[in-house]
């Protein structure tokens, strides 16, 4: 009996240290950005025993859902997240948008008012809840406009950031067909993102289809994400990643900041950096006025 008793503690021992041996190499990923990595690792270590090694594991994984953008995935995990004693009151929030996202809106709502109720003065909740409460109204609404599935331009991988050029349409995807062969991002396990360019089928005619999608030249497409790019007159303004090793005790990552490049005379491609570039900071997804004498953009800086 007393042999039965040390082989089953040294059972539950080994066990306990395979656990917090998968954490900790899923949290190595998740600090390098490698979230598609770090979700099986965290998948094995939230099956800890250790109720902190088991939540901290069951958020992250939470957490890597919301990044790689599985909407289901990211919902059954901050569910769970919610469940556990003394929940932080932002994942009914993630869980509200994750159930907004997949069609959810009556659970969504409960989620965010929750939210609002825990976190009074953040006017998310309430703002998101209202969201929820009127999508049935929008529903019965007449369409005003209709949209069809380009499907000679969609994929089952990322694609957005449509912009017309010359007689056709470049938009941004991380499709890659040689992707066993090409880096990947590891945030998401595709490929990076490139700029496409399609045609029409019918000269002018974007409603009947478009040729197959193909990848842009090397003036466009470079190692990192390029995309999405805008086209006003001969220029182009276009988003790029650059990466920068940092390192931190024993562990160096690369962490991508988005740039605009601004290209001058097409088709020649002279590339020059936006002037309001940050070292500290992304900037992307341009959009200027006709004019030219405003712009909109996304950047992750503090905005005056």
């Amino acid at each position: 009996m007393k042999n039965i008793r040390i082989a089953l503690a040294t059972l539950l021992f080994i066990s306990g240290l395979q656990g917090y041996s998968q954490l900790n190499k899923a949290n190595r990923q998740f600090k390098l950005y490698r979230y598609a990595t770090a979700i099986p690792l965290y998948q094995k270590a939230v099956r800890n025993s250790d109720p902190e090694k088991n939540r901290e594991a069951t958020v992250k994984l939470a957490d890597c859902y919301r990044f790689v953008n599985n909407a289901e995935e990211a919902a059954t995990w901050y569910r769970k997240a919610t469940e556990l004693s003394n929940p932080d009151p932002v994942h009914y929030f993630y869980l509200g948008q994750a159930l907004r996202t997949i069609g959810d809106y009556k659970q969504a709502r409960e989620a965010f008012l929750k939210y609002s109720n825990l976190v009074p003065d953040d006017p998310r909740g309430g703002m998101y809840a209202e969201f929820s409460a009127q999508h049935a109204t929008w529903e019965k609404q007449p369409s005003s406009a209709e949209v069809r599935n380009c499907e000679s331009l969609n994929s089952e991988y990322s694609d957005f950031g449509p912009a017309f050029y010359k007689d056709g349409i470049v938009f941004t995807s991380d499709r890659n067909p040689g992707l066993m062969d090409s880096p990947r991002y590891e945030w998401t396990d595709f490929g990076y993102l490139d700029l496409y360019f399609a045609e029409p089928r019918n000269y002018k005619d974007f409603w009947r289809g478009t040729s197959i999608p193909s990848s842009m030249s090397k003036s466009f497409n470079q190692s990192f994400h390029d995309g999405p790019a805008f086209f006003s007159g001969e220029e182009i303004y276009l988003t790029r990643t650059v990466t920068e090793k940092v390192k931190n005790q024993k562990m160096e990552s690369k962490p991508m900041y988005s740039r605009f490049i601004t290209a001058i005379n097409l088709p020649e491609i002279h590339l020059k950096a936006f002037p309001y570039n940050g070292n500290a900071y992304s900037a992307g997804h341009p959009a200027v006025s006709s004019d030219r004498k405003r712009m909109v953009l996304l950047p992750t800086c503090p905005v005056v």
